[in-house]
């Protein structure tokens, strides 16, 4: 059975009809390659080579993790989210907190 990270969102709207506006976005987990937090309101997952055509990569925008210094929190959620043991199907990333603000995801856009 597939196995799913949800990263929750408040996106009121994505350059793919596939993900609703306001839904979780679902991302299958074994095509996951690495996962890249680009600056403190950007953080990038690279699929591997066999997700089709057009959807290399999904650009995560959210608000700022400045307060957490250099550190990835965005990153390092995500990470946990697809490390954890098998079993269900959808496993929900625990968004993180910085300097009391939750982080929220605010675009997505796959590439």
């Amino acid at each position: 059975m597939a196995k799913f990270i949800s990263i929750p969102t408040s996106a009121v709207g994505y350059s793919t009809a596939l993900i609703p506006a306001g839904a979780p976005i679902q991302v299958p987990a074994d095509l996951v390659f690495q996962v890249v937090q680009t600056s403190a309101t950007v953080t990038v997952i690279h699929f591997d080579n066999r997700i089709g055509a057009g959807q290399k990569t999904l650009t995560l925008t959210h608000n700022t993790t400045a307060g957490a210094g250099t550190v990835p929190v965005v990153a390092n959620a995500i990470y946990a989210a697809l490390t954890v043991a098998p079993g269900g199907v959808f496993l929900p990333v625990s968004m993180p907190v910085v300097n009391n603000v939750p982080i929220v995801v605010a675009s997505a856009l796959y590439a």
